[in-house]
């Protein structure tokens, strides 16, 4: 028992037949700010106010059914195991119960599903365009709030061109392509942009905020663009087939949609589906050089 209660997605509660909590410990409590056995004599009913669901499981639990329920805590993926015990007459007197995050798990399956799809939807296509277009709203609403994709310019071998941009609010993606479209036109060597080219390496800028924003502007048409779009995360990733950079998608997230940053964590993913991307970017590319 010690060894569970000492790993930090997990805790321990157990409660009579009343509802009343005689025992609670586990390294998850302390995330809610709990110490072990701070529970001990309230009421377990009063303890699910930050998950309204599972005043129902735990009804379901006092009336002798063991069951597994999976819900949202603060902001977490929390599977809660109950096993009730009861007497010699089959009456319950106490529920003991597991509750288990399994956020990581969760989003390692669902990450491991949606590149599993993208594979699918990606290689559904060898037309050119259609496939700039796919690769650009592929990770819409799931991983990105505005998606643009930059493709090396065979004109004018080292620079690049942007080419799709796709955004969950169609009403930004006229804003998003020409304002993108002059910072890649007039980007320099040292710039960013650039540098994930020659060195085929994600450049995180995980926090953006709107001084920085307003700093990065140019003009005040610029400035306007900019916080309109108003990104407050971004992932610029190299797409990369074959040991060759066929150029970068921005994967940029908005504090007027998702509001949310990445994360060190989400880079993994960001690379692992932009592998995706350069394959299906590579096969156009190739379908439409023997097509010419």
């Amino acid at each position: 028992m010690s060894c569970l209660l000492g790993c930090d997605r997990l805790y321990v509660i157990a409660f009579d037949r009343e509802g009343k909590i005689f025992y609670s410990d586990g390294q998850l409590l302390s995330q809610r700010g709990l110490k072990p056995m701070q529970l001990a004599g309230t009421s377990v009913f009063d303890q699910s106010h930050d998950w309204p669901g599972n005043i129902d499981f735990t009804r379901r639990a006092l009336q002798g059914e063991k069951l597994v329920a999976r819900g949202s805590v603060n902001e977490k993926i929390v599977e809660m195991h109950f096993t009730p015990f009861q007497d010699g007459n089959g009456d319950v007197q106490e529920v003991w119960g597991v509750a288990i995050d399994v956020t990581e798990a969760q989003k390692i399956s669902q990450e491991r599903d949606f590149l599993l799809e993208a594979n699918r939807v990606l290689s559904d296509s060898l037309d050119y365009d259609l496939t700039l277009d796919r690769v650009a709203r592929l990770a819409l609403g799931v991983f990105a709030d505005y998606c643009l994709i930059r493709l090396v310019d065979e004109a004018e071998p080292g620079q690049l061109r942007l080419v799709a941009v796709a955004h969950v609010n169609p009403r930004q993606e006229d804003v998003a392509f020409e304002l993108h479209r002059r910072y890649t036109r007039k980007g320099e060597r040292s710039a960013p942009l650039y540098q994930v080219l020659d060195t085929k390496k994600t450049a995180a800028h995980l926090v953006i905020s709107e001084e920085m924003l307003t700093a990065a502007a140019a003009s005040d048409q610029e400035r306007h663009a900019l916080v309109n779009l108003a990104a407050c995360s971004s992932l610029l990733v190299p797409l990369v087939a074959r040991g060759q950079c066929l150029g970068i998608v921005t994967f940029s997230r908005s504090r007027l949609e998702s509001g949310r940053h990445y994360t060190e964590a989400d880079i993994r993913f960001a690379e692992e589906l932009a592998r995706c991307m350069a394959l299906a970017v590579e096969r156009a590319l190739l379908f439409r050089k023997i097509a010419q």
